[in-house]
């Protein structure tokens, strides 16, 4: 039975500037949402991936009427056959809407700390339970069973200012669900979370999914363990659901086509495709498309090798590369935000020197956007010193902070001409920028009105504007596509190379495994490992990326589909007695 089907579904905003004179001329001259229309069953668990500004989340707050946006909608949204969208002139239906808005559609939006607004965690289970007039029975005994459901019943009692970002956005989950809804809908609900906490929360979202019946709507960006989950893949593109479909015909679909969204499949499903099409011999009748299936099938490549005795290949460390002048320099800091509060920073020592390329790993509340800001000096240790080179500049954690003008190039504007003689050479270099980061398009916009991936893209182009020696970013990939991914991390490559010093605090492993040249862990306010990324998360279990878990037995030193490719070719063509080298210059083969 469909719980939840949308009809022709066409969405168009109002224009940034509000009304005009003009009627005609209050709305965007294009439609957020063009016809769109899909049904979901009772339980079923739907994801639904596209680039970024794609209109994902513009469909999403339209299911909801509470969170929907200002504009112009055309269509129908059904909740159990029932419109969500009743004639606000019959007060009795306006009146059910709003409660089933409440009760049945759950919503766990990307920002954990956004969502929460009581100051208890109890609290918070409580709140919408209140608000809907709930008896105090019912509620105490709601509670109860969520706090148990979700495991949280040792930190019943706690601030929720003083929960990890994880925890956070458990809490918010579980809020929704104290509320019993038929479906819920998550918006990027793991941008924020470290690979720990988020595998913690999709495993807690497959229990509502398989064990209580729940149906789930969910995007994200970070794809490597939600499509195994998923009953069925929705592709949106401009605005427009172009594919449905199950998530093993929809990837194939995706990989005939070479469709760019083929960088956000699994890695299984990317490894797999790359090397079948160099060995017709290695197709299967069912593609992988997590991490057990993808391992499964790449060790029946080697049938005769006794993975726990050998390894068929080896991959080599990164090559040298001749360390450049120190450009910011951080010896034995301490630090605490309260005076008599608890170390975030503990004997925390690092240095950036130019030319790098580096990320910094660890889990949500371990003091990684803390040494940021030591390092921009926007807070002072009380033990340690910090030294740098040259300028410094941070992206922020959330973009919107650094945003104070109402369109993006005002904002660009702003910085611009801090750092030009004139203004004519402010507006040149906020051109560049605006082609450079390809974000021309939204010129003219609030940096509020647009996707999240667009405001990442607009507050990297405001640090960049700078020319700083030292570019510290926040969680840069949050929000982006990985298409953009792969665009942002030219430009980091190109930057390192030009002779600056980047450094990016990072949840999204696989961009790190992919892209990034040297890699260190923060835990508990320290470094407890640096080097390159290939040493340091082939010695990881769990902080490494979907490509190393699944080829670990097989190839040591695998840390990204394209590894795992080469490998395959070196170790076949040795098999075959000839010899072989691989196609790039970051791996040679070798016997173990």
């Amino acid at each position: 039975m469909e719980v939840l089907k949308i009809r022709d579904l066409t969405f168009t905003y109002t224009k940034a500037s509000g009304i005009t004179d003009d009627e005609k001329d209050v709305f965007a001259e294009k439609p957020a949402l063009h016809n769109v229309s899909l049904s979901m069953d009772d339980g079923e668990f739907v994801v639904l991936c596209g680039r970024s500004a794609c209109g994902k989340t513009t469909l999403l707050r339209n299911i909801k009427p509470s969170i929907a946006p200002f504009g112009r909608r055309e269509g129908e949204v059904l909740l159990w056959g029932r419109s969500i969208y009743p004639d606000n002139s019959r007060a009795g239906d306006k009146e059910q809407t709003e409660r089933t808005d409440a009760e049945k559609i759950g919503y766990v939006f990307q920002d954990p700390a956004n969502q929460i607004v009581t100051d208890k965690v109890w609290h918070e289970l409580a709140f919408g339970l209140e608000n809907l007039g709930i008896d105090r029975t019912v509620i105490r005994s709601r509670i109860a069973e969520t706090a148990g459901f979700f495991g949280i019943e040792s930190w019943l009692y706690k601030n929720t200012a003083d929960l990890s970002g994880g925890q956070k956005q458990l809490l918010n989950l579980a809020s929704v669900m104290s509320m019993q809804p038929d479906i819920i809908i998550l918006d990027e609900p793991l941008a924020q979370l470290d690979p720990v906490s988020a595998s913690e929360f999709m495993a807690v979202i497959r229990r509502i999914n398989r064990e209580n019946g729940t149906g789930i709507l969910m995007t994200d960006h970070r794809l490597e363990d939600v499509i195994p989950m998923a009953d069925r893949l929705l592709i949106m593109e401009d605005g427009r659901i172009t594919e449905d479909g199950e998530p093993e015909e929809i990837c194939r679909k995706i990989a005939e086509r070479e469709d760019d969204l083929f960088l956000s499949m699994p890695a299984a499903f990317r490894t797999y495709t790359d090397i079948c099409r160099v060995d017709r011999n290695a197709v299967a009748e069912k593609a992988p498309i997590d991490v057990r299936a993808g391992r499964v099938w790449l060790e029946s490549m080697f049938r005769e090798h006794d993975p726990h005795r050998s390894r068929v290949y080896e991959m080599s460390g990164e090559k040298g590369t001749e360390k450049g002048d120190v450009l910011l320099k951080c010896k034995d800091i301490w630090f605490r935000y309260d005076k008599n509060g608890e170390d975030i920073l503990k004997d925390f020592s690092f240095e950036l020197r130019r030319g790098d390329l580096c990320a910094v790993m660890g889990g949500n509340g371990t003091g990684k956007t803390t040494a940021l800001k030591v390092m921009k000096e926007l807070v002072r240790p009380y033990r340690g010193k910090v030294s740098s080179e040259g300028k410094v500049s941070l992206l922020m954690q959330d973009p919107r902070d650094m945003f104070a003008e109402e369109t993006v190039e005002k904002n660009l504007m702003r910085v611009a001409v801090t750092h030009a003689e004139n203004k004519e050479d402010a507006a040149d270099r906020v051109n560049e920028i605006l082609a450079f980061m390809e974000i021309e398009d939204i010129r003219g916009k609030h940096p509020y009105d647009i996707s999240g991936g667009q405001q990442q893209k607009a507050a990297l182009a405001m640090v960049l504007i700078t020319d700083p020696d030292v570019i510290l970013l926040d969680e840069p990939t949050k929000g982006i596509d990985a298409f953009y991914k792969r665009k942002l991390a030219k430009t980091l490559k190109e930057l390192a190379g030009n002779g600056k010093a980047v450094l990016a605090v990072t949840h999204d492993i696989e961009f790190c495994g992919e892209y990034m040249d040297e890699c260190a862990m923060l835990f508990d306010g320290k470094i407890t490992s640096s080097g390159s990324v290939r040493e340091v998360l082939t010695a990881n279990r769990f902080y490494t990326t979907a490509a190393a878990r699944m080829s670990g037995r097989l190839f040591k030193g695998t840390v990204s589909a394209e590894d795992i490719k080469q490998a395959y070719i070196v170790a076949k063509k040795k098999e075959a007695g000839q010899e072989a080298a691989p196609e790039t210059g970051r791996q040679t083969g070798k016997d173990e």
